[in-house]
């Protein structure tokens, strides 16, 4: 004999949704009356290419890392020294040692840092790749009511290597990746466009966080895509190449002091509600909403925005430093 194990009823409320409709059992529905489980594997199927190529560039990153430094280096000089160490273990080291060639003392450390900070886009499609921990994507344009999900893993990776770096416990060659991770996660997530996205009926699966977007820095200009531009805010080109170590060393000097005034805010958390902030209200704004697939018919981006990005990026990098610096302070 077949025996029937009765589940308990749920509780009905004037604002549950009738459990009966025509002697079937109902959908699971949220308030508005979408069916819930289809809504939700909607959702995943188009958002599961939102996937960002890179964050800041070589040199936003190298800024990220070296402002890091000279926070730690003035707090806590024995956790910069601890750093160094634990860096001598790093199992790609061979790649540290060879873009600090001829380098010593102060500087050297200070190299270290900003080579640290963008060691992860340096070893894209290798054993160390991580590709969905640079992100931590919501939905900032569009369709909104998806912002329930997030696509990356970026808020769980940084909690999980920076309790890495800061074990005495762990072996140092995870201890010397963690670092790395922990200053690059840092820096991608104070780019607003590695908390943003935009999915409505023209991005149907997604701008990519503007990777597949396209505009131009200004008239007559290549295109090129919304997240690159952000990403290469301090390339005076717009382009890969270039003096990057004179740009590092110009803006360092440039920001460092800016640095010495701002207090910093050890909460992850907060460091996403800003960045999600700003995709929605500068990210996603003005001419950036008539970027194109179609390369060709990129629009220019206006001189204001170019300005504004300009200054947010100046603002974000030198916060990532500071806060960066602020995460280490007590490492041994």
């Amino acid at each position: 004999m077949l025996i029937r194990r009765q589940l308990p009823r749920r509780p009905w409320t004037p604002t549950s949704p009738s459990p009966q409709r025509n002697g079937r059992p109902r959908p699971a529905t949220d308030l508005e009356g979408r069916p819930t489980v289809l809504k939700r594997l909607f959702c995943l199927f188009l958002l599961c290419t939102a996937l960002p190529a890179a964050a800041w560039d070589n040199r936003g990153h190298r800024l990220t890392g070296e402002l890091a430094y000279d926070r730690l280096q003035a707090r806590d000089p024995a956790a910069v020294q601890a750093i160094v160490a634990i860096m001598a273990r790093h199992p790609d080291r061979a790649r540290f040692d060879r873009n600090l060639a001829g380098m010593s003392g102060e500087a050297r450390t200070r190299r270290m840092f900003g080579l640290m900070a963008r060691w992860p886009d340096d070893v894209r499609d290798t054993r160390w790749d991580r590709p969905d921990w640079h992100y931590a994507l919501k939905v900032m344009h569009g369709w909104t009511w998806l912002d329930w999900y997030t696509a990356g893993k970026a808020e769980a990776q940084w909690a999980a290597n920076l309790a890495s770096a800061r074990s005495a416990a762990a072996p140092p060659e995870q201890r010397a990746v963690a670092l790395c991770w922990l200053l690059h996660i840092g820096g991608d997530m104070h780019q607003p466009l590695h908390r943003g996205h935009r999915l409505d009926g023209t991005w149907l699966k997604s701008d990519r966080a503007g990777t597949i977007a396209y505009v131009r820095r200004g008239p007559g200009l290549p295109p090129m895509a919304l997240h690159q531009l952000w990403d290469k805010a301090f390339d005076p080109t717009g382009v890969d190449g270039g003096d990057e170590n004179g740009d590092v060393a110009r803006l360092h000097a440039a920001f460092a002091p800016r640095e010495v005034a701002m207090a910093p805010d050890g909460n992850f958390a907060n460091w996403l509600d800003e960045s999600e902030a700003l995709a929605r209200a500068r990210g996603y704004t003005g001419p950036a909403l008539r970027a194109t697939r179609a390369e060709a018919a990129a629009p220019p981006m206006t001189p204001a925005y170019m300005t504004m990005l300009r200054a947010i990026a100046e603002r974000r990098v030198i916060a990532a430093g500071v806060r960066m610096g602020a995460a280490l302070q007590g490492l041994r």
